[in-house]
């Protein structure tokens, strides 16, 4: 028998502040970026709003793609699942894209990534 997993900590953020009208109330950027090619400068924003505590977060997107891009790195490699929401307007209305999926290691509570074929714990080495 498997053990109980917990809940998970999910959180819902807008990408940039003030650029579209997003249906959030916390954003990781609130103020313009001011140089959007300052990758590590992103990074360690993205980093500091997100942090670690979060198993999934949702992010409604608003076209500044290097923003994106160091989201996407820091949930790599925090494990945390991370869920893109991008605008249809054809149907006036949001489209999911899932990135990464990271779930708790039933045994030992350690990050998996999960895929298609596997579920695989590198700390325990289950399966």
């Amino acid at each position: 028998m498997l053990p109980m997993l917990r809940e998970r900590k999910t959180a819902v953020f807008g990408l940039v502040a003030g650029r579209h009208p997003l249906p959030v109330d916390k954003y990781i950027w609130t103020e313009e970026v001011q140089n959007p090619m300052d990758h590590k400068a992103l990074y360690e924003h993205a980093s500091n709003v997100i942090g670690n505590e979060w198993d999934e977060i949702t992010v409604y997107v608003t076209g500044l793609t290097p923003c994106l891009l160091a989201v996407v790195d820091h949930c790599h490699w925090a494990g945390i699942t991370l869920k893109v929401m991008q605008y249809d307007r054809n149907n006036d209305s949001y489209v999911e894209s899932t990135l990464f999926v990271y779930d708790e290691c039933p045994f030992c509570k350690g990050r998996i990534a999960r895929n298609a074929w596997s579920y695989y714990c590198p700390k325990c080495g289950s399966t």
